[in-house]
């Protein structure tokens, strides 16, 4: 591993190489909380979608797809590449 300064490329001392580690090692942990804090945003963001005190507009049809990407958005915890997401979280309904 290596650093590069002012143009200069230096290897890392092993004393570098730990501090980065750690680092990957503490952002990693932070991850899935973080990710569940998306999830949460998204659930947030279409919960017009099945509130039962005002007319929402959506057909049954629709009112389907949004219960079935909600329910998906729930199980994202249990998704095989969780808390790696990004590429992987379902697909909105239009």
């Amino acid at each position: 591993m290596y650093k590069v300064v002012d143009g200069v490329r230096y290897d890392l001392t092993p004393q570098e190489i730990t501090k980065l580690n750690n680092y990957a090692a503490e952002q990693a942990a932070l991850k899935p909380d973080f990710m569940r804090s998306v999830r949460n945003q998204m659930l947030a963001d279409c919960d017009w979608t099945h509130t039962s005190d005002h007319d929402n507009g959506l057909t049954a049809e629709k009112k389907t797809e949004w219960a079935t990407y909600r329910q998906a958005l729930r199980d994202a915890p249990n998704h095989e590449e969780w808390p790696n997401m990004e590429a992987h979280w379902p697909t909105q309904p239009e």
